[in-house]
């Protein structure tokens, strides 16, 4: 790997996890911009085809790795913070908030605005789970707490159980 800040420890934080090593300086990568395969590979003193080779024998690729990333950090930005989707895409580097829109879609099954509704009401519901109430044995159906709630309301979103069952 090249010698240069970026790289600096990065066996020691991934060990020989190449992919991992991939990742690391993805993430720094697109924080400029610079997430050209041929420009990453040439970051690990490697060919492009020598690049693509070896994270083939891992069984990932590049393409997957740099959208992995962005969705990693899309989904931090989508929770942390109240930017807008295309402030989002810009930072990401995409065309315009329409590409965005649709890859975060083929990541998620969601748009960014559903995802981030979404995990909002999971957050309450996390709340609504730490100051749980006993519940009688005969309240009414329609009184629901913690997860129950969120549940309801993700399902209500067109979200269901499976996305209650992967996020929490």
């Amino acid at each position: 790997v090249a010698e240069s800040p970026l790289f600096e420890n990065l066996h020691a934080r991934h060990g020989d996890d190449f992919p991992e090593q991939v990742r690391a300086v993805l993430r720094e990568a697109l924080a400029t911009g610079d997430t050209n395969a041929e420009r990453v590979a040439a970051l690990f003193s490697m060919h492009p085809r020598t690049f693509s080779r070896r994270l083939s024998a891992y069984g990932v690729g590049y393409q997957q790795l740099a959208d992995e990333i962005r969705f990693d950090i899309a989904r931090q930005m989508l929770n942390d913070s109240d930017l807008e989707v295309g402030d989002i895409a810009q930072m990401l580097h995409y065309a315009d908030a329409r590409s965005f829109i649709r890859a975060f879609r083929r990541w998620s099954n969601a748009t960014p605005a559903r995802w981030r509704a979404n995990q909002k009401i999971l957050r309450r519901s996390s709340v609504a789970r730490r100051v749980r109430v006993p519940v009688a044995e005969d309240r009414p159906p329609d009184v629901v707490v913690g997860d129950e709630l969120a549940e309801r309301r993700l399902s209500h979103l067109g979200f269901g159980h499976w996305l209650c069952s992967r996020v929490l």
